[in-house]
């Protein structure tokens, strides 16, 4: 009887120990996480939403489509795995990204470019004209301020020296800064 009940004992505290390294694990998981982020996000329309319309400051933007972890394989030259690919109900395409290592301004604005331009292989279809072509938004959430102004968010598009905007470009890219902790816009 003795035996039986310190076997029962061992058994019971391995099972309190495996639930407890469980919730540590589940309690250690955030948005940040890559798994975290896809599993949260793909197909999740209405978070999707949340995200672009809080981060863009517009409440008129409804994600229609939603997916994580998409790659674009390329034969000749470097491929990307889109962390969120979005669509609105126009056709405007988001790409969000998860940008958890500590990387330079420069760092973040090439492979922001380069994103863009994988995204932009996506946004007309064949046989479109290019008057057709749909808005591209990259979005780069950063834990920590790669651009070093202690802004909520940093936002792009192409502008000539004097700063008027390029015409139907229809690019923009939005830097996200985490590190504000808790002043993003509402």
């Amino acid at each position: 009887p003795d035996h039986n009940l310190r076997i029962e004992r061992i058994a019971y505290r391995r099972q309190q120990l495996e639930e407890e390294k469980r919730k540590r694990f589940w309690d250690s998981l955030c948005l940040a996480d890559d798994a975290a982020f896809s599993i949260a996000l793909d197909g999740n329309t209405e978070c999707a939403s949340f995200i672009v319309r809080t981060i863009l400051d517009r409440r008129d933007i409804t994600v229609s489509s939603v997916h994580t972890q998409r790659s674009q394989r390329r034969m000749d030259s470097h491929s990307v795995i889109f962390d969120m690919l979005a669509y609105d109900d126009e056709g405007n395409l988001y790409d969000v990204e998860m940008q958890r290592s500590s990387a330079s301004g420069d760092e973040i604005g090439a492979r922001a470019s380069y994103y863009e331009a994988m995204l932009g292989t996506r946004a007309l279809r064949k046989g479109e004209k290019y008057s057709e072509l749909r808005e591209r938004i990259v979005i780069f959430i950063l834990e920590e301020d790669a651009i070093g102004e202690d802004r909520d968010v940093y936002e792009y598009e192409f502008r000539d020296e004097e700063g008027k905007a390029l015409e139907g470009s229809r690019v923009r890219i939005v830097l996200a800064n985490t590190a504000c902790h808790g002043r993003m816009r509402p």
